[in-house]
């Protein structure tokens, strides 16, 4: 049952629009920095040779792992992050609230049982969720790796990506790769938690957009109301691999609390509408 859930998580039409959109997120921030590669080029032969090599040195001590999209702000970030949330919905969020609809969840149930069915549902949606998000992250490093050379983070870069006074910021110089690897495990837990909150909403309606954008417009109105005072706990801040680990425990304590109530609600709310 798992395996089929899994199959279908990621073969459907919601996981292709996640990928598009995630890629496309990409696609911006890559031609935005190949424009900005450019305008230094241009200033670097304007200003003259003198200055010009000394600009020209801050910029060859950068690292594709300085200019990895979840290490600065900027447009692409924001996007991103703002869109983090449909990303991870889009795939299969959103399926049970289908299945509800069209009544394959009875059929289902009297199958495979109830908590079985749930249990794999609740699976399948945080892995492909969290798939969705990553696949954006693993994708775009790749991307950096084409754009600048294959060098190991120094401390004296121009634009370094973490603090070599932190914790996290001494094993980005020591273990850059294990490094990025830790953000995107946060991140594929995070987009994992989210889709989980999606599926609960689907037991409460089975209106396939409010489930899809629920997480969305939740984090809309937390950042509207956290960005002056609390902007540090909204996911553009603890998420942002430049913050060298700044509130990134954050992401499991959510993932903590939310999983296991995700769980019991889902499994057992519901459970005199699934078997009528």
């Amino acid at each position: 049952m798992l395996k089929n859930e899994l199959k279908r998580a990621f073969t459907n039409k919601g996981m292709l629009l996640a990928i598009l959109l995630g890629q496309g997120i990409n696609l911006y921030y890559i031609y935005s920095l190949l424009v900005q590669f450019r305008e230094k080029e241009k200033n670097i032969a304007q200003i003259g040779e003198k200055v010009g090599i000394e600009l020209y040195m801050q910029i060859s001590r950068n690292t594709p792992f300085d200019i990895w999209i979840i290490g600065h702000m900027c447009q692409a970030l924001v996007l991103f992050m703002y869109f983090l949330p449909i990303i991870a919905t889009l795939p299969y969020a959103a399926s049970y609230a289908s299945e509800k609809k069209n009544g394959y969840v009875k059929n289902v149930i009297y199958r495979e049982g109830r908590g079985r069915y749930k249990i794999n549902k609740m699976i399948a949606s945080f892995i492909s969720g969290g798939t969705a998000v990553v696949s954006v992250l693993i994708v775009n490093l790749m991307w950096c790796f084409t754009c600048m050379p294959m060098k190991m983070p120094v401390a004296c870069s121009n634009a370094p990506l973490a603090d070599a006074r932190t914790m996290l910021g001494v094993m980005y110089y020591d273990h850059p790769f294990l490094y990025c690897g830790l953000y995107i495990v946060m991140a594929f837990i995070f987009a994992g938690t989210i889709s989980l909150v999606s599926i609960l909403i689907s037991e409460l309606t089975t209106n396939i957009f409010t489930v899809t954008l629920f997480p969305f417009l939740v984090l809309m109105v937390l950042n509207t109301l956290l960005i002056e005072d609390k902007g540090y706990y909204l996911p553009m801040q603890f998420l942002r691999a430049s913050n060298s680990g700044y509130k990134l425990y954050l992401v499991p304590l959510i993932a903590v609390i939310i999983i296991p109530i995700s769980v019991l609600l889902f499994v057992v709310c519901g459970k005199k509408k699934d078997i009528l």
